[in-house]
């Protein structure tokens, strides 16, 4: 899963402009993903090891995968 995040960050960058954050965490084997930098209002479990965070309007700004390589 890590090196499809990884393409598609590299096509949203490439094609619409955007700089997609990506942070790897090798202690922990966590992938964090930031779509767009904005203050966090909401965090939601998307499975037991996905965390999805939301701006105050509902939009989605980042995610968290833990357990990244094995994914």
């Amino acid at each position: 899963m890590a090196s499809h995040q990884l393409k598609w960050a590299e096509y949203q960058t490439d094609t619409q402009g955007r700089k997609v954050e990506l942070r790897y965490f090798r202690d922990t084997d966590t992938l964090y993903i930031e779509f767009r930098p904005a203050p966090v209002a909401e965090t939601r479990d998307l499975d037991e090891n996905t965390q999805v965070d939301f701006d105050e309007r509902g939009g989605m700004c980042a995610m968290t995968i833990e357990h990244a390589s094995e994914r």
